[in-house]
């Protein structure tokens, strides 16, 4: 239903958000306070990121928006 799309797009939109929130403040604890090289600390910082938005996509939105049978 519609209903549930416009959930699952909201949804999507505040971990996205939420990500970019922690990707500035992942760089800037790691670069500002650890003094870890910037690109290096952008690449740790995507691959957790990364790890942690497939597993929020995946348990959020494994279900399909309608149940066919």
């Amino acid at each position: 239903s519609r209903d549930k799309m416009y959930t699952q797009m909201s949804l999507y939109l505040g971990i996205n958000l939420m990500n970019l929130v922690l990707n500035l403040a992942m760089l800037y604890v790691l670069v500002d306070i650890f003094d870890v090289w910037y690109i290096l600390a952008q690449v740790i910082t995507s691959v957790i990121l990364a790890f942690e938005s497939f597993f929020l996509y995946g348990w959020l939105f494994d279900k399909p928006l309608t149940q066919s049978q």
